[in-house]
């Protein structure tokens, strides 16, 4: 029976110091309890965190390790605006105080990046940057990249697939369907976003009438009064072939401008760019056209 009450003490013994047990308190140069402190406890070879604690109000900590197995230990007490500090411990250590010392921490920069899409609504916003590389000159090189939108071969601009109702420049419609001037020959550098009107009723008055299932496109720009356009001059030498394409633009809140000056003798279409290309802006080209034939002041008849 004693035997057995021996072997009994000797293992609460063994259990009750086989734990090491270190508390204390994180207090500033003033004496004040800092909460908030993140103290850690490793070993004093290596960086393996063995324990953690993060102070209250009072400052206090306290950590606690099972079965300890190393002569010395590391505790690492980390606050904000304090500087970093630390100690060794061992295993007859119980009661550890710390003092910080204030100390500003320069944070690294932080960038915020816009994001390359934007919904707002029945409007979509391309930043421009995002699309953008090197090579590329006019916006129709940019607007090409952009998920959901192509131009074919003529020009013509396809959202979803469908093409587009209105090409606008900063809400104003310059062209009138032949925009394929205007996106070719707009330098991109000066182009902020491109927009996506959804379901765009071109016709104002119309608009809470009657729905429109097409979508617009347009041009924001990156100042109030841009300068833009093309001007590009060849020659050669056989048989004395040429061809120029001079389109100077400007864009002002209130005032739009573009000239255009193309010829070549290499069999290119100059004409190309001057094609109606929405399908609203045809079919009023057409109803005007028509209009002037079917209409007349009938003459009056000799009495």
């Amino acid at each position: 029976m004693r035997y057995q009450l021996t072997l009994l003490f000797t293992l609460i013994s063994h259990f009750i110091f086989a734990q090491l047990t270190i508390s204390g308190v994180v207090k500033n140069e003033e004496g004040k309890p800092i909460s908030g402190a993140n103290v850690t406890i490793s070993p004093s070879t290596s960086d393996e965190t063995l324990a953690y604690f993060i102070t209250k109000s009072d400052g206090k900590y306290s950590i606690k390790i099972d079965n300890p197995s190393h002569e010395t230990y590391e505790i690492k007490v980390r606050a904000m605006n304090y500087a970093f500090t630390s100690d060794l411990v061992n295993e007859s250590s119980t009661n550890f105080d710390f003092t910080l010392q204030e100390k500003a921490i320069e944070l690294k920069e932080v960038k915020l990046k816009e994001s390359p899409i934007r919904k707002k609504g029945d409007t979509i916003a391309y930043d421009v940057s995002n699309f953008k590389d090197i090579k590329d000159r006019s916006i129709a090189d940019v607007i090409k990249k952009m998920p959901g939108i192509e131009i074919e071969n003529s020009g013509r601009i396809l959202y979803q697939g469908e093409p587009i109702n209105k090409y606008y420049i900063e809400g104003m419609d310059l062209l009138g369907g032949k925009y394929a001037l205007a996106n070719e020959n707009l330098s991109a550098d000066a182009v902020d976003k491109v927009q996506i009107l959804e379901n765009h009723q071109p016709i104002k008055i119309l608009d809470s009438l009657v729905y429109s299932s097409k979508a617009a496109l347009n041009i924001k720009l990156k100042s109030k009064i841009t300068y833009s356009g093309k001007a590009e001059v060849g020659l050669g030498a056989s048989p004395l072939l040429y061809q120029a394409n001079i389109t100077p633009m400007l864009f002002t809140k209130k005032q739009q401008m573009i000239g255009s000056y193309q010829g070549n003798n290499r069999g290119n279409d100059v004409s190309r760019q001057l094609k109606t290309l929405s399908l609203e802006d045809f079919l009023n080209d057409s109803e005007k056209f028509s209009n002037e034939s079917w209409l007349s002041i009938a003459g009056v008849q000799t009495p």
